[in-house]
């Protein structure tokens, strides 16, 4: 069974990663987290543990930095996991926005493309993380209404 349907067109995915940016600008974590890698675009972080290579890491920050997530000026800090086969793509945000639920919408939508453009249709999740990158909630791309892939 596939996780999800067709998407909208490149542009529609570009407003959609700018919209994360701007949701997690000024949100950088404070200190690494204990374990795993740290990579850095522009002014961003991507740290990512043991339980996910070096490449896969890599592949996340080279897409997260074509799509124009990682900014300059809006400095993102992020964190790539993997636990049994479900990657999880961990994004520090401001405290008011784990309960906007366009903004939830959005991050369901964007675990989506990123299953779909970085990891070959694997289930990927985004859990919405405070600044020490502890989960505050998980949105699961295939809540995504189908709605949201047409047009």
């Amino acid at each position: 069974m596939r996780y999800f349907k067709r998407y909208r067109t490149r542009s529609v995915v570009l407003l959609v990663f700018i919209f994360f940016a701007l949701f997690i600008s000024g949100c950088t974590q404070k200190s690494p987290p204990k374990q795993g890698g740290k990579l850095e675009y522009n002014d961003s972080e991507l740290f990512y543990t043991p339980d996910v290579t070096k490449e896969k890491a890599q592949k996340l920050g080279e897409y997260l930095l074509e799509t124009g997530f990682f900014q300059g000026e809006n400095p993102a800090t992020v964190q790539l996991a993997k636990e049994g086969n479900v990657y999880q793509f961990r994004m520090v945000v401001r405290d008011d926005q784990g309960e906007d639920e366009e903004f939830l919408r959005a991050a369901g939508l964007f675990a989506a493309h990123i299953s779909k453009n970085v990891f070959d249709n694997e289930i990927v999740e985004t859990h919405i993380c405070d600044r020490e990158l502890n989960t505050l909630q998980v949105v699961d791309f295939q809540l995504v209404d189908s709605q949201d892939d047409q047009e």
